[in-house]
Order: structure tokens, then C-alpha cells, then sequence
């Protein structure tokens, strides 16, 4: 099931892209001696695609968010109430206030049962993960705090680089002085034939190399200081600007403009403004050779060279031909070969491949939220969550009482012995087979219902009690850190002495205590 969204912010998508933009540059340094010259401009225009266009794909292929990033996003939690269905109880998150110690898990078997027990005791015995996010969604994050601010400066910074590049562009035209269409030419109107291209062409006496200018209605300019009578110079110069002209380059350079402008503060988007036009020319020239035939190469490279105009660099608005680069771009004319269908079928697995990784990839922020912690007398207590955005079918709260009636009966039908790693798997299996979509598509979080008392009773076997002010003691010296991951218990104290460790076995029996002392520095 594949599922479109259109609400990843800005941000993100400059993240994604700027990771997109690397792995572009190592697909060129790996395979760049072997694939089409013609295969980097449409990976470099996938890139484009992921920084202008807010889309989030969901698919079984979707790769998750990475945790670094979804630490710093809020997701909004909708605080829900405990509702008590048939023979078992819903556990659900509501807001949780700074508490200076945390009991997670601990959900005490007997108020379970009979459906008792408070918000506030609920609130209190969340699992660590649940109580990690829920504390994430209910204070304002930090980025969501910066994101105000900065959004000032961004739109000032998007505004300036757009009349920036305007100013460019327009005192560039301006600069087109002198501009004589050609009339008539032989070599030119049967270059243009053969390139199937429709395009004005004139000269111009400021212009040092031949470059095309507009969009819907190009103009090839050329320098008029060129020797016509060179019949094959006019013909490389004018075949290499048709390729422009058919590939819409121009056109590219104005979206690459707009994601410019989007993201003027990532330095990878220039690095890829900066590379994507280097790969048109280079995209060219493989097309040009092609068009003209292999047996033009090395005259091909001469005309290269007699045209490259030094420290003339690239325009991002038009094409051109600069020095700096002629060396790089003669090097892969001489190098051509015409591509076998190996290599296509290379080139081809290699952009459907991109393709797929960076759209899967793609996947904005969602509320995971699915079901409620259920318990129905066994040892565990668990809830289902989403791992990727998915649309169920029906009413949220349709989809809800379904995975809670799924993962109470999965709790309920298995041995008290069974292993979390396994009643994980079977409660996907089911819920997999409830709404029809792969098991991955769930993730499912297992606590265990623990009696307070009862673990109470383990601590102190293993010297571990709490004084008449609520702080833990381990043997008489007051607790630093207190982490009891497995049993959801975590506790520190600013003035403790010792650190202790609480370690479990699988099936959550205390095995022993570790404590060190702390020392502060």
C-alpha cells in the first residue's frame, strides 16, 4: 500500500535533499566512468524534485525517520481518556507535567482488571518510550521555538538571492549589445535541421563564446568576432547549443533558481547548482558526439578548446563555454564510446533505483499513535503503534478499537513464559492480517504489568529502599541514578552518591543490582 502526502516541511526537505545531493556525487565518483553522461542531469533533477516539491511517500520500502531529526519535531499527541472495553482495560497517555521521578511500567495487575486505576496512575507507568514522546509532543520543541524566528530570516534571505539572481539576469541581457540575426547560412539552417531544433541565431558583439539565452523562445547567440567560413567550428558550436535547446537546460537552470532561493542557507544545494551545470555541459557534448557521430570526436575536442574563453566561467541563467572546464569536458569527448546495452541497462537500474530510494526516503513526520496499552491478566501489557503514515480504513477510532482488540487477544492467548522478541512478532503477524497491509507497517511495544509492591519487595531484597522524603537508599547512601531500563524505572538526584542499575532477563525477573560510586568532578 502506497500512500502520498504533501506536508513535509521546508526544512526537511532541505535535509533529505542535502542528503540526496551526496549520495548523487558518490554515485558519480563510483560509476561516473561508465554511465551516459546524460544519466547525472536526471538524477540531479530527482534532487530538484525532493527540495521543491513537499510530497511524503509511505510504502512498504519507506525508510524511517532518523531519530536525530525526529528529536528536534514536535509530534502532537491528542490526549485521550482510559475507556474500559468488554473483559480488558485501554491505558492511554495524557500530559505529563516535570516530575523528578519517573515509574514507568509498573501498572499494577489487580486495578488493571477492574478497570480502576486513575489517569494520573496511568500517566505515571508509561513505558520510557511512550513517556519520551509524549513529553516531546507536549512542550514546545526547540526547533519548533527556532522555527518562528528563523522564518523571518529565511523569507528575508529567500528574497534577497531572488532579486539577487533578477539583478543578474537582467543586467546580463542588458550587457547583449549589438545583436544582428543571421539571415542566411547554409551550415546553420542545416544544423539546426538536423537537430531538430527551432531556435533564432545571431551575433553579438559582446558575447565571448556562444550562448543561449530564453526559454519558450530561445536565441542562440554567437560571437561576432566567429569566422564563419569554418564551416565545422559553426557546425560543433551550434550542434552543442541545439542539444541545450532540445534538453530545456535553460529551463532546469531556472527551477534549480527556485531551489536556490528555497534553500540559499544549505551549502550543499549550491554545491549541487554548481555540479548540475557542469554535468549539462558534459550531458551536451555526449549528445552533440552522438549527433554528429563518433568519427568527430577529436575535431570535436579542437573546437572545444578554440572557443573556451579564459576565466569565463558558467552562467547560471545561460549556457556557455568556460575555460576552466574545457579541460575536464575534452577529456570525456576523447573518452566517448557509444553505450552498449549493458550500459544502458546499467544506467537504467541506476536511475530507477535512485528513483525509488529517494522518494521512499522521503517520509515526513506522523503521529504514530494506533492503539492503547491493553492488559488482560497475563504478564505483559502492550500497545500497537504505526511505523510509517497509513490510512487503515475508517474513523480513526474504528481503526483503534480494532488493533486493541487484536493485541488484547494475542496478550491474553499467550504462554506467561513467552518471549517479548515473539509476542512482538505474533502481535504484528495478527494486526498484519487485520487491515491487510505487511507486519512491518506496525511496531509494538511491550511492557511488563509488574505489581508495585512486588518490586518493591525485589529492590530492597537487594538493598534498595526509599527514606521517609521518597528518595532512594542503596544500603544507607542516597541514590544518584537509578535506572531500571527493562522494568520502565528511572530515577536521578542531584545529590546522590551511587549509581545503580537494575538488570532483567527476558522475561523480566530481576537477576541482580549493580551499583558504582559516583563521584562528581
Amino acid at each position: 500500500m502506497i500512500q502520498f502526502a504533501f506536508n513535509m516541511p521546508l526544512w526537511l526537505m532541505g535535509v533529505y535533499g542535502g542528503a540526496m545531493v551526496l549520495v548523487v556525487l558518490a554515485l558519480r565518483l563510483l560509476l561516473g566512468r561508465w554511465l551516459p553522461k546524460r544519466v547525472m542531469p536526471v538524477l540531479w533533477a530527482l534532487v530538484l524534485v525532493r527540495l521543491l516539491v513537499p510530497f511524503s511517500v509511505s510504502s512498504p520500502l519507506s525508510l524511517p525517520v532518523p531519530a536525530f531529526l525526529e528529536n528536534l519535531w514536535s509530534v502532537e499527541y491528542s490526549e485521550k481518556e482510559q475507556t474500559v472495553v468488554s473483559d480488558y482495560v485501554l491505558f492511554s497517555p495524557a500530559s505529563i507535567s516535570s516530575m523528578q521521578e519517573v515509574e514507568m511500567g509498573l501498572i499494577p495487575k489487580e486495578e488493571a482488571v477492574s478497570g480502576e486505576a486513575s489517569v494520573q496512575l496511568v500517566t505515571e507507568n508509561l513505558p520510557m518510550a511512550e513517556e519520551f514522546s509524549i513529553a516531546l509532543g507536549s512542550a514546545p520543541s526547540l526547533l519548533g521555538q527556532l522555527g518562528m524566528g528563523f522564518g523571518g530570516i529565511g523569507l528575508v534571505g529567500m528574497a534577497a538571492l531572488a532579486l539577487i539572481l533578477c539583478g543578474r539576469y537582467f543586467w546580463g541581457r542588458s550587457r547583449f549589445q549589438g545583436v544582428y540575426p543571421i539571415e542566411e547560412n547554409a551550415v546553420i539552417r542545416q544544423t539546426l535541421v538536423d537537430c531538430q531544433v527551432e531556435a533564432g541565431v545571431c551575433t553579438c558583439d559582446t558575447v565571448q563564446s556562444p550562448v543561449v539565452v530564453g526559454i519558450f523562445r530561445p536565441v542562440i547567440l554567437l560571437p561576432a568576432s566567429l569566422d564563419f567560413r569554418e564551416s565545422q567550428l559553426v557546425r560543433h558550436i551550434l550542434t552543442h547549443e541545439a542539444m541545450h535547446i532540445r534538453r530545456r537546460d535553460n529551463l532546469v537552470k531556472l527551477i534549480m533558481m527556485a531551489a536556490l532561493c528555497l534553500h540559499w542557507y544549505n551549502p550543499l544545494v549550491w554545491l549541487m547548482a554548481r555540479e548540475l551545470c557542469r554535468d549539462m555541459e558534459s550531458a551536451c557534448d555526449e549528445a552533440a558526439i552522438a549527433r554528429l557521430g563518433q568519427q568527430e570526436n577529436t575535431p570535436y575536442a579542437q573546437s572545444l578548446l578554440q572557443m573556451a574563453v579564459p576565466g569565463l566561467s558558467g552562467g547560471l541563467f545561460v549556457s556557455a563555454f568556460s575555460r576552466t572546464e574545457v579541460e575536464r569536458r575534452i577529456r570525456g569527448v576523447l573518452a566517448y564510446r557509444k553505450a552498449g546495452a549493458f550500459t544502458l541497462l546499467a544506467a537504467a537500474v541506476v536511475v530507477l533505483t535512485s528513483a525509488t530510494a529517494f522518494a521512499t526516503c522521503g517520509q515526513g513526520f506522523f503521529n504514530d499513535y494506533l492503539g492503547d496499552w491493553c492488559y488482560s491478566g497475563s504478564t505483559y501489557v502492550a500497545r500497537a503503534a504505526l511505523n510509517r503514515p497509513i490510512d487503515l480504513g475508517g474513523s480513526r477510532d474504528y481503526a483503534r478499537s480494532r488493533a486493541n482488540q487484536v493485541v488484547t487477544e494475542v496478550v491474553r492467548d499467550s504462554p506467561d513464559d513467552i518471549r517479548v522478541q515473539a509476542l512482538e512478532r505474533d502481535i504484528q503477524k495478527r494486526l498484519a492480517l487485520e487491515f491487510g497491509v505487511e507486519p512491518g507497517a506496525f511496531k509494538v511495544l511491550v511492557a511488563p504489568a509488574l505489581d508495585p509492591e512486588e518490586t518493591a519487595a525485589q529492590y530492597k531484597e537487594h538493598g534498595l529502599t526509599k527514606d521517609k522524603d521518597g528518595y532512594w537508599l542503596m544500603e544507607g547512601k542516597l541514590v544518584h541514578v537509578l535506572e531500571d531500563q527493562m522494568g520502565g524505572v528511572y530515577y536521578t538526584n542531584g545529590q546522590g552518591k551511587v549509581d545503580v542499575y537494575v538488570i532483567r532477563d527476558e522475561q523480566y525477573k530481576l537477576l541482580r543490582v549493580e551499583s558504582y560510586l559516583y563521584y562528581s568532578y
